[in-house]
């Protein structure tokens, strides 16, 4: 028993770390938007489109690191498709982690990541809050293992 709870505490720092470091990365894409959008026009130039600047929230299909049955090393998740969508990639802050089932994404600490994420001015451009916010949950934890042939 003692084991068990040792490795999900470890697995609970890794997904801390690995979202603070995607907070850092999407903090760093915000700063440089800021400076863009901050330098003055030279004479004649028109402004670029400014993205969309998201949250997701959610369960695997957010952070799914499948490709078919097997590992991946490239991003195969519907958040990274989005972000490559269109003549304006949005640019969103990815709090998801694989393997968190909806009622965990529903519960105070999970929650608390999201209330931080949307307080801290440093994930936002100049209006202070995301354009949408994404969530993802049910799949597998609504459907059940009654689907599991299909």
């Amino acid at each position: 028993m003692r084991r068990s709870l040792l490795l999900r505490q470890g697995l609970r720092e890794a997904i801390h770390s690995e979202i603070a470091e995607r907070t850092q990365v999407h903090q760093a894409k915000i700063a440089s938007l800021k400076a863009a959008l901050a330098r003055p026009l030279a004479a004649g130039a028109s402004t670029a489109p400014q993205p969309l600047v998201m949250l997701a929230h959610g369960d695997s299909w957010f952070d799914y690191p499948l490709d078919g049955n097997s590992l991946s090393l490239d991003d195969t998740d519907v958040i990274t498709q989005l972000g490559s969508m269109g003549d304006i990639n949005p640019v969103i802050h990815n709090i998801s982690h694989y393997g968190d089932a909806t009622t965990e994404e529903m519960s105070w600490p999970k929650q608390q990541r999201m209330i931080d994420s949307l307080q801290d001015p440093a994930n936002w451009l100049a209006k202070g809050k995301p354009d949408a916010i994404l969530f993802s949950g049910g799949g597998d934890d609504i459907a059940g293992n009654q689907f599991c042939i299909f």
